[in-house]
């Protein structure tokens, strides 16, 4: 169960009579979630166009 932005819900159904759950969880990896603080559109050098005279970009994160 990866996710960064979410709660995970589980759901436990007893079949005849209540039951009494005690949860626990134990953690095995740490992920830390990289987010670019800025970005800026540029083009491209003048040998990236596509036919006919179509600029292409690139997108730099910083």
């Amino acid at each position: 169960m990866h996710h960064a932005d979410c709660v995970h819900i589980i759901e436990l159904y007893s079949g005849i009579h209540p039951e009494e759950v005690f949860p626990s969880i134990q953690l095995k990896n740490n992920v830390q979630i990289l987010r670019p603080s800025d970005s800026k559109i540029s083009p491209l050098a003048t040998r990236d166009v596509i036919p006919p005279c179509r600029q292409i970009y690139q997108i730099i994160l910083t």
